[in-house]
C-alpha cells in the first residue's frame, strides 16, 4: 500500500512537472514571438523613419537647388539690366557731348563768318568812304563846293548810321540765335538728366521689388520644408 502511495505521488509529480514544462515552453515560445514580433515592426518603423528622412532630404535638396537657380537666374538678370542701364547712360552722355561739340562748333563758325563778313562789309564801306573823300577834297580843291560837300558828307554820315544799324540789328539777331539754341540745348541736356535720374530710380524700384520676390520666395520655401520635417516626426 505504501508503494503504491509513493509510486501515485511520483506519477502525480512527473504529470505536474511535465504540465509546468509544457505551459513553460508554450509561454516562453508566444513571448518570443512577441518579441520578434515587437523587434520586426520596431526596425520596419525605424527603416520607413529613415528613408522618409532620405526623401525628405533629397525633396529639399532639390527644392533648394530650384530656388538657388532661381535666385541665380533673377541677379544675372538684374545685373544684366544694370548694366545695359549703365551703357545706356553712358552712350546718352556721349551723345549729348557730341552734340553739344557740334552745336557750339557749328555757332562758333556762324559767328566767325558773320564776323568776317560785316568786317570786310565795313573795309570796303570805309575804302569807298575814302575814295569818295580823296574825290571830294581834289574837287573841293579846283572848285568852290561847300554846298556839295555838306551834302555829301550828310549822306555818308546817313549811310554809316545805316550800315551800324544793320549791323547792330544783325549782331542782336546772331546773339539771340545763340542763346535761343543754347536755352534749347540745356533744356535737352536737363530733359536727358531726367531721364537718366527717372530710369535710374525704375531700374532701383526694379531691383528691390526682386529682391523681394526673392526673400518671399525663399521665407516660403523654408516653412514649407519646416512643414514636411514636422510631418515625418
Amino acid at each position: 500500500s505504501k508503494l503504491l502511495d509513493s509510486v501515485d505521488k511520483r506519477r502525480s509529480v512527473e504529470s505536474t512537472n511535465l504540465e509546468v514544462t509544457r505551459t513553460y515552453r508554450e509561454v516562453s515560445t508566444q513571448h518570443r514571438k512577441n518579441v520578434v514580433t515587437g523587434a520586426n515592426n520596431f526596425v520596419d518603423s525605424f527603416v520607413k523613419s529613415l528613408r522618409d528622412i532620405q526623401t525628405a532630404l533629397e525633396s529639399y535638396t532639390k527644392d533648394n537647388i530650384q530656388v538657388n537657380n532661381d535666385n541665380k537666374q533673377k541677379l544675372d538678370h538684374l545685373v544684366q539690366q544694370s548694366m545695359d542701364t549703365l551703357n545706356r547712360i553712358s552712350s546718352l552722355k556721349t551723345a549729348v557731348q557730341d552734340e553739344t561739340n557740334k552745336t557750339m562748333e557749328s555757332h562758333s563758325a556762324q559767328f566767325r563768318d558773320t564776323l568776317k563778313q560785316k568786317t570786310e562789309n565795313m573795309e570796303n564801306v570805309m575804302g569807298r568812304f575814302s575814295t569818295c573823300i580823296v574825290a571830294c577834297l581834289q574837287k573841293a580843291g579846283r572848285l568852290d563846293l561847300t554846298a556839295n560837300v555838306t551834302e555829301f558828307l550828310q549822306q555818308w554820315q546817313q549811310n554809316a548810321s545805316t550800315n551800324v544799324a544793320s549791323l547792330r540789328n544783325t549782331h542782336t539777331a546772331f546773339e539771340t540765335s545763340v542763346r535761343t539754341a543754347a536755352d534749347e540745348m540745356f533744356a535737352a541736356a536737363r530733359r536727358q538728366q531726367n531721364d537718366r535720374y527717372t530710369t535710374c530710380r525704375r531700374l532701383e524700384d526694379d531691383m528691390r521689388r526682386e529682391i523681394a520676390l526673392v526673400k518671399e520666395d525663399e521665407v516660403r520655401t523654408k516653412q514649407y520644408l519646416e512643414g514636411q520635417i514636422l510631418e515625418i516626426d
